[in-house]
């Protein structure tokens, strides 16, 4: 890259929130430093005195809590990667299923997280890919397989327990 080009990265993994926390003092420091300053953008902007308040409400994953996946037959899911039928818009408002489905209910209570996202001190503006759980342990509340905070052994007692189920 030229010398004066600057790399925007945008992501949705909800990891990458916990990624803006830890960075929070750096870019502190570049915002400060001038213009050109990099400053990673994912479901909240990384900005000081924003971030963590933006990052509780959002909160990383928004599977069911933010959005829902609807199908071209009408089938509502809580992401387009965890194929959990919720209900269905052609027989029924999409009011009632957003507002009364008990497996969106459990989504948006991090408090009902397992394993090494139930643990986490991120659990709140993280949570981890509830689909990638789903997809792994066919529970949307385990911990995310994805994790790099598993792989490195800060949640492996947890982890360990969870594998011996």
């Amino acid at each position: 890259m030229a010398g004066d080009k600057k790399l925007q990265v945008y992501c949705t993994a909800p990891q990458f929130a916990r990624v803006g926390l830890e960075m929070q003092r750096q870019m502190t420091r570049d915002i400060c430093a001038g213009p050109g300053a990099v400053i990673p953008a994912t479901h909240y902007a990384n900005l000081p005195g924003l971030t963590p308040e933006m990052a509780e409400f959002i909160g990383g994953c928004g599977a069911g809590r933010v959005y829902a996946a609807l199908s071209p037959e009408g089938d509502v899911q809580p992401c387009v990667f965890m194929p959990i039928r919720l209900g269905n818009v052609r027989r029924e408002r999409f009011e009632d299923i957003w507002l009364h489905s008990p497996v969106l209910r459990e989504l948006r209570n991090r408090d009902n997280l397992k394993g090494g996202c139930g643990a986490c001190p991120y659990k709140y503006v993280c949570g981890g890919c509830r689909a990638r759980a789903y997809g792994y342990f066919g529970d949307y509340l385990m911990h995310d397989p994805g994790c790099v905070l598993s792989f490195a052994g800060r949640f492996a007692s947890a982890t360990e327990a969870m594998l011996r189920l």
